[in-house]
């Protein structure tokens, strides 16, 4: 898949675990998405808040407005 079409594309994540913080690490190390390209939901506000610290990403409060 080309830069070009990653720069237009959004990944979500419905859970903010072990697997998903070490894609998120690998996405943004790589350079392959930026920052605002990336969602987080995850059933607690302390992991949420956690997130938001470490990476920078967008996070939600509701796994719905992931998709949306």
């Amino acid at each position: 898949m080309s830069d070009f079409v990653l720069k237009q594309k959004k990944i979500g994540f419905i859970g903010a675990g072990n697997l998903a913080q070490a894609i998120i690490a690998g996405l943004l190390d790589s350079r392959t998405l930026q920052k605002d390209q990336i969602v987080v939901s995850s059933r607690t506000d302390k992991r949420l808040k956690r997130i938001e610290e470490k990476f920078g990403v967008q996070i939600r409060d509701a796994n719905e407005k992931v998709v949306d």
